[in-house]
């Protein structure tokens, strides 16, 4: 019977989109991958993180993972580790809520030390997996502006190279001629070159503080509490079994008191009143033959 439930509410740290796959393709063009409320929830239900949560320890002063403590309060000895990820998902629950963009996070257990655990294991393992496939996403996308950054120098010395080789050659150009046509010419690669190669540095070093960068995926807005109320469940059943257990007692106190009473003390007045009318009454002699056969009947 599930138990008491711990909640708490967590941003993203940035707005919305439409799932995991426009997070990643959004992040491209922003310079890296971006926390999206789609993209913590599905960075929740990772098999990998469940796994990671699973694999940790229940509590700091011993070796007791929380699959275990999971596992023996649902009656058996372990979990399979290919039913780890089922198992945490019937306890953890994560939802966007559409109007805010906030993330409520809910675990329920029996146990709400274990419930407490569970949900600050989840925000730790989100936190460090979107910090790792951030920090991936921009050690990629370094290396690609690295070569990015040599082609455009190549670029840019092989242009300088052509226009010093052409001054070299034409000292005196004069206007509006083909030469000076030419020389323009190799200014403007010159020129685009330069921009090019300065706007490839320009993305190598966003790269590099993107890789370098541990952005906070999730912001707590509100912790648990520092006692998690209990959960009632079964009400109807447990009056039912409250209602059965007072009858029986007062049934029984009633009999019990029943027995203990001397016998005739429930007799009415009218009966003891006829008794002692009875015995009041003058005896009168029977029969020779009537007492000779009263005698000899054995008394009852």
């Amino acid at each position: 019977m599930p138990g008491p439930r711990s909640t708490c509410g967590a941003a993203a740290a940035s707005g919305a989109a439409n799932g995991l796959a426009a997070s990643l393709l959004g992040g491209g063009a922003q310079g890296g991958l971006q926390p999206t409320p789609p993209l913590v929830v599905e960075l929740v239900n990772l098999p990998g993180v469940l796994r990671d949560v699973a694999q940790s320890a229940a509590d700091s002063n011993g070796p007791t993972r929380i699959i275990d403590r999971v596992a023996r309060a649902s009656g058996t000895d372990s979990v399979p580790s290919d039913r780890i990820p089922d198992v945490m998902r019937t306890l953890i629950k994560a939802v966007i809520q559409r109007e805010t963009g906030t993330i409520t996070l809910r675990v329920v257990h029996r146990d709400s030390a274990l419930a407490r655990v569970v949900a600050r294991r989840v925000v730790e393992e989100v936190r460090r997996a979107f910090v790792s496939a951030a920090r991936a996403q921009a050690t990629q996308q370094r290396r690609a502006q690295e070569l990015r950054v040599d082609s455009a120098s190549a670029q840019l010395t092989e242009a300088e190279r052509n226009l010093v080789a052409f001054v070299a050659r034409n000292r005196s150009i004069t206007p509006f001629s083909p030469t000076a046509v030419e020389h323009d010419r190799l200014q403007r690669a010159v020129r685009v070159a330069e921009q090019v190669y300065l706007q490839a540095v320009t993305d190598r070093g966003a790269a590099v503080a993107q890789e370098l960068q541990e952005t906070p995926v999730l912001v707590v807005i509100d912790p648990l509490p520092a006692r998690l109320p209990a959960v009632p469940r079964h009400r109807v059943l447990k009056l039912l079994l409250a209602v059965m257990l007072a009858t029986s007692v007062i049934a029984f106190v009633l009999v019990f008191r029943e027995s203990l009473q001397p016998r005739g003390a429930g007799e009415s007045d009218a009966l003891l009143r006829l008794r002692a009318a009875v015995r009041a009454l003058p005896l009168v002699p029977a029969p020779r033959g009537v007492a000779s056969e009263l005698a000899a009947r054995p008394r009852q």
